[in-house]
């Protein structure tokens, strides 16, 4: 199986009598010309030269939506509190328009 710089892979333990490798999920950071694959573990760690056949492309078990608005993410009375404030509680003000009405991250206080 061929795979692709930046794939998330799982890379099978390989625990035997002078090997103590784990294994786990990675992705790949580079393919050398030996056919093998040098990974970053998603949980930390490197290795170099791993071979394909310890190699397996990682089954979507179903990602994790992102709450795509601000209603779904905060409770509503944090939002009434901040909207009383004056705060964008929507998002319809862009970093830009704010900075050209004088808010700017200078003019907050500083600790």
């Amino acid at each position: 199986e061929d795979f692709q710089v930046g794939e998330i892979i799982n890379v099978q333990a390989r625990t035997w009598s002078g090997i103590n490798k784990p294994g786990g999920v990675a992705r790949i950071t580079r393919i050398n010309p030996n056919g093998t694959y040098n990974v970053t573990y998603v949980l930390g760690g490197k290795e170099n030269e791993v071979d394909s056949v310890f190699i397996s492309r990682q089954e979507d078990k179903g990602k994790r939506k992102r709450r795509e608005t601000a209603e779904a993410a905060l409770p509503t009375a944090l939002l009434q509190s901040l909207a009383a404030q004056g705060f964008d509680v929507m998002g319809t003000v862009t970093l830009e328009e704010a900075k050209e009405a004088g808010a700017t991250d200078d003019s907050a206080p500083r600790r």
